[in-house]
């Protein structure tokens, strides 16, 4: 027992003079010194990393930015039908007489558009549409004699259409688009086949008029996605809406035919021609057939609604 009591005290001896002999302390010291130091790197590495990963950050978030700005090209084509439909003739029968609303906007359609997106939500567009339009078709058989009559009219017109556009997404964006319609180099073409005469001297008059002239203001809207394949390259598919109308300036007949014969040149200018106006004087002398005939200007809708899809080329990263 005694030399396991001698023992103890050595130890605790020992460790008493070692922990206060000056090489220790001077140990300790550098120790406290050494870690104060690797604590003082481990947060400037922390902190560098910090940085480094922020000013990662803002550049994935600017080349984002970057690739979904820019300019685009879109190339297309759609069919729409009428809407807001007006009367815009008769069928006639020998028992009943039905009224024919439509709108000439209806039919196919195909333009470009040019764009920029300002920021990778909100951008610009200027389309070019020209819309050949669907024929709609009025006829007479209320005579028991002559063959039916028929009248068939169509339309066509180049559509400047400036939109802003709203979007979302990367590679799947869903956009919407309001804009306003400037119609120019519309015309709508008027043709007839009127029969009489029958059955002893039956005669058809083959005629066609063409209206033209006068600038439309409209209103556009759209729902659509772009859907991109690249950075580049994607495609469009997108439900829009116009609502248009337009009032011709002028008219002129182009054919006059009487049982398959030219008789043209047998019409005066006050014959074939006719000016349509706000308004003009009913009361003034309207016996001059080297000038147009006058008539009050007639509003035709071009309203319509229908889907319309193409090719998105996004140039510069811009999406």
């Amino acid at each position: 027992m005694r030399c396991v009591n001698n023992a103890i005290l050595s130890c605790n001896y020992v460790t008493r003079i070692h922990c206060n002999h000056p090489t220790f302390v001077a140990s300790t010291a550098q120790a406290e010194k050494l870690k104060q130091r690797v604590g003082t790197t481990k947060k400037t590495k922390m902190k560098t990393s910090i940085v480094l990963a922020a000013a990662l950050a803002v550049v994935t978030l600017s080349t984002h930015n970057a690739k979904a700005q820019g300019p685009y090209l879109n190339l297309g084509a759609g069919f729409g039908i009428g809407m807001a439909g007006q009367n815009l003739g008769t069928n006639e029968s020998a028992n009943s007489i039905e009224v024919v609303r439509g709108s000439h906007g209806k039919g196919f359609n195909t333009g470009i558009g040019f764009g920029y997106m300002f920021t990778p939500n909100v951008g610009m567009e200027l389309n070019l549409n020209y819309l050949l339009g669907g024929k709609t078709t009025f006829t007479d058989n209320s005579s028991d004699n002559n063959p039916e009559d028929v009248r068939v009219i169509s339309a066509r017109m180049l559509r400047i259409n400036p939109a802003m556009k709203f979007t979302a997404g990367e590679t799947i964006k869903p956009y919407a688009k309001i804009g306003m319609v400037i119609g120019v180099a519309g015309k709508i073409t008027a043709t007839n086949e009127d029969n009489s005469g029958a059955p002893l001297f039956p005669t058809k008059v083959e005629t066609t008029e063409e209206y033209t002239g006068g600038v439309s203001l409209g209103l556009s809207g759209a729902l659509g996605v772009d859907i991109m394949f690249s950075d580049m390259i994607g495609m469009y598919v997108e439900l829009g809406a116009i609502a248009q109308s337009y009032a011709p300036t002028k008219s002129v007949i182009t054919q006059y035919d009487i049982n398959g014969a030219q008789h043209i040149t047998d019409l005066t200018t006050h014959d074939k021609e006719t000016e349509y106006l706000n308004s003009y004087d009913p009361s003034a002398p309207d016996n001059d057939d080297s000038k147009p005939d006058q008539r009050l200007k007639a509003y035709s809708p071009f309203s319509s609604i229908g889907l319309n899809v193409g090719v998105h080329f996004a140039f510069g990263g811009a999406k």
